[in-house]
């Protein structure tokens, strides 16, 4: 795959080259003189690019950095907040040079001006640290006439290598775009070309050019090909909420004060912890119980009683004790949410008196839980009485409103699945049951709307 795209990517840049090279010389170029200033066409391989960089050392320390100017699209642009959040969190100075459906290069016969390659010398030169996120609007404008991914290839390097050259003092950070479900979109599924190849030509400049590379992509941060991540904060499947600007600036905040060796601050360091599954596999997520505490008490004597929490948890859930005692005869709803279809709840209405209660609750899921199109398997480890009634929020898709569900339990001594409950998929694509103990569960979906 890789080989075919830079392939691709390599032949068509000779193809371009000799098509402005024509073009100029017969007075008709349309396209800027200087667009193969930085670029040689053609370009035999990348290391061509070499000759023409600054790759001076740049010292990293916590006094070096006070400015950091953004350039990219609509996931920083206003009313994004990210970039004034991560501004706000490291206490520096930000400058916000991103807009909404920019794309990296514009197409080589159309009249875009908003492009990343059109502006990235509006940066300012005092710049401490530059924060390229661009790539989804090349990929989404790749049917119209001249926004092809050759054309990408050539602006990505015309853009990094513009960078690399006009601010070598700089420290230069590349963000991949998330996942996104906008790549199922009827429009964009014929796109000869993958986001994540779009992606790979970055990731191999940024390593090219000693830039660093923060691949948002591959650790599907905020990944909205993910159901309940999409519903919760990615509800376009393109553009974030209040909440999702809210982790993406703190995964930014994150990765810079690791990078750069600094002190992790407390907020960016608990939100890691307390939504580790939504930056990698959530069947290693770990939750940070003793901050969780702390937050769930602070919440409450500055909030009230009567409030959801969600927390990203992943397969493990042994709630503890501690935990259990502060939410009791709360109208607190604690919301686990493994990552899959799947999230598990608890509500402090519902927690038996202390002398009732048991130590810890183990909630904990077999990794081997599986959905299909019509069966969400649920296979809780403990085979326990839970204390108290468990909340299940299947996320099943709006696509799948107005459903019927049944849920069955496992008869492990007949090896049978026995009828639990049933009910209706409202219109956000979800339903909710209640069980009081570990079992082997199925829910099975309905071919068949209710009307």
């Amino acid at each position: 795959m890789k080989k075919r795209y830079w392939l691709a990517c390599f032949v068509s840049i000779a193809l371009v080259g000799l098509f402005l090279i024509l073009n100029y010389q017969a007075g008709r170029g349309d396209v800027p003189d200087d667009l193969g200033e930085e670029i040689r066409f053609p370009a035999s391989n990348l290391d061509d690019i070499r000759d023409n960089i600054n790759n001076d050392e740049v010292l990293l320390n916590e006094e070096k950095v006070k400015k950091i100017a953004f350039l990219g699209d609509s996931l920083f642009a206003p009313p994004s907040m990210v970039t004034t959040l991560v501004g706000e969190g490291l206490g520096v100075d930000t400058i916000n040079l991103s807009i909404g459906g920019s794309p990296i290069v514009n197409g080589v016969w159309a009249d875009y001006n908003d492009d990343m390659v059109s502006r990235y010398e509006t940066i300012p030169p005092d710049s401490d640290i530059i924060i390229i996120k661009g790539g989804l609007n090349d990929f989404f404008l790749n049917q119209v006439g001249g926004f092809s991914f050759e054309n990408y290839c050539i602006g990505v390097q015309k853009l990094f290598t513009g960078i690399k050259n006009k601010y070598p003092s700089s420290d230069v950070f590349i963000i991949t775009n998330p996942k996104t479900n906008s790549v199922n979109w009827e429009q964009f599924i014929n796109n000869s070309h993958t986001l994540d190849e779009y992606m790979q030509v970055q990731r191999d400049l940024a390593a090219m050019l000693g830039f660093v590379l923060f691949d948002f992509y591959a650790q599907d941060v905020l990944d909205s090909t993910n159901v309940i991540i999409r519903n919760l904060y990615v509800p376009d499947g393109v553009h974030l909420n209040t909440e999702g600007d809210k982790i993406l600036a703190d995964q930014i905040i994150y990765s810079l004060q690791k990078y750069y060796g600094l002190p992790i601050t407390a907020e960016s360091n608990d939100t890691i912890s307390l939504t580790s599954n939504l930056y990698g596999d959530s069947a290693k997520a770990v939750v940070a119980w003793e901050v969780l505490a702390r937050e769930l008490t602070e919440k409450l004597a500055t909030e009230g009683n009567d409030f959801n929490f969600m927390v990203m948890a992943g397969y493990d859930i042994i709630v503890p004790a501690d935990i259990i005692d502060i939410i009791r005869n709360t109208e607190v709803t604690l919301l686990f949410n493994t990552g899959t279809e799947v999230t598990l709840g608890i509500s402090g209405v519902n927690i038996p008196p202390e002398s009732e209660a048991a130590l810890n609750l183990d909630l904990s899921l077999k990794k081997d839980l599986s959905s299909t199109a019509t069966n969400i398997m649920v296979p809780f480890i403990s085979r326990s009485d839970f204390g108290m009634p468990v909340r299940l929020h299947f996320n099943v898709g709006m696509e799948n409103a107005n459903k019927k569900t049944t849920l069955y339990f496992l008869d492990e001594e007949n090896e049978e699945w026995e009828y639990l409950d049933s009910g209706q998929i409202n219109e956000t694509g979800r339903v909710v049951f209640v069980v009081s103990e570990g079992v082997n569960l199925m829910l099975k979906i309905s071919t068949i709307a209710v009307d």
